[in-house]
C-alpha cells in the first residue's frame, strides 16, 4: 500500500472548526479534532491546575474537566437533535447536558475527534457530503 500525499493532507480548518459526524439520515454532530488549539490550551490549563490540587492524581484530568472540554471544544454544533418534538438548539450548556446524559454518544464523539481520517482535505464519505448541502 502506497502513501498518497495528495489524499492525506490535513484540513486544518475542519480540525479547528469541526467536521460533520453523521448520526443518522436526519442528525449530525459537528466535531472538532482533539488536537485543536483551544482544546489543547484547555487541557494544558487543567493539568497545570491539577498539579497543585492534592485531590487529583498528578498528570490526571477529572471527569468533569473531560466533559467540559468535550462539550466546549470538541462538540461544536449539531443539527437534527430534538427534545421530544422540539428541536434543541446547540449551546455549550445543551452539549454538556447531552454528553453527560448519553455516555455512548460521548464516546463516539471522542473517538471521532481522534481519527485523522475525519479531517482530511479529500474525505470520501457520501454521508458527510450529503449533510453539507
Amino acid at each position: 500500500m502506497a502513501f498518497n500525499v495528495s489524499q492525506t493532507k490535513r484540513d486544518r480548518v475542519s480540525e479547528e472548526k469541526g467536521s460533520w459526524m453523521p448520526y443518522d439520515a436526519d442528525c449530525a454532530f459537528l466535531v472538532a479534532r482533539n488536537n485543536n488549539s483551544e482544546y489543547s490550551k484547555f487541557i494544558s490549563k487543567c493539568l497545570r491546575d491539577n498539579d497543585s490540587n492534592k485531590d487529583v492524581d498528578e498528570g490526571a484530568l477529572t471527569g468533569a474537566q473531560l466533559l467540559e472540554g468535550a462539550a466546549r471544544f470538541l462538540l461544536v454544533g449539531w443539527r437534527g437533535v430534538f427534545d421530544g418534538k422540539k428541536e434543541l438548539p446547540y449551546s455549550f450548556e445543551a452539549a454538556k447536558a447531552l454528553l453527560d446524559e448519553h455516555d455512548d454518544l460521548y464516546r463516539e464523539i471522542a473517538v471521532y475527534a481522534t481519527a485523522r481520517s475525519n479531517y482530511l482535505l479529500k474525505r470520501d464519505n457520501k454521508d458527510v457530503k450529503n449533510l453539507k448541502k
